[in-house]
């Protein structure tokens, strides 16, 4: 684990950024004030990331992190490795194994705000995180291909109104 393990992050089922997509093509015709807009899409759930991590981890019968490194130890590794990489990358294939910026995104928290999303899109998850990581979990080890949930056909919020659609 890397950092103080209190870090928040905010992480997003795949669904409900398929239903964000929806969303802004039921909205977008020339006069429409979300062309061209950027929008934060997220399960708007921020939560511990190791604890997220180790949870997942365990869901799929594997051992989380059990020991501790400090962020100014990991992001000084993570530097040394980006050096050797660039010093030995013309000469040898070689990748670093961790990067500062891996380092940093699980260290530091990072989540954003949807309303925006919300108040121009009409966008709220549909799926909340427990619930996909469940569907997530149980997607492991199966052929079968996913299906939308019920709820992405019924969302209220699924049509746009009738003077945005095209």
């Amino acid at each position: 684990m890397i950092g103080d393990g209190t870090n928040l992050a905010d992480f997003t089922f795949v669904q409900n950024a398929a239903y964000a997509h929806y969303l802004a093509a039921l909205r977008l015709n020339p006069e429409s004030p979300v062309c061209g807009q950027a929008y934060f899409i997220t399960n708007d759930d921020p939560r511990p990331f190791w604890g997220f991590i180790c949870r997942f981890l365990a869901e799929m019968g594997c051992i989380g992190p059990t020991k501790f490194i400090s962020f100014k130890v990991a992001y000084a590794l993570a530097y040394v490795m980006e050096i050797v990489a660039w010093i030995l990358g013309w000469m040898v294939p070689f990748r670093p194994t961790i990067t500062r910026h891996m380092v940093t995104t699980m260290a530091k928290s990072f989540y954003f705000s949807i309303e925006k999303a919300n108040r121009e899109l009409g966008y709220s998850p549909i799926i909340n995180l427990d619930h996909a990581l469940e569907i997530t979990i149980s997607s492991f080890g199966t052929d079968d291909e996913a299906e939308l949930s019920p709820e992405f056909y019924s969302s209220p919020t699924a049509s746009a109104p009738e003077s945005e659609v095209f």
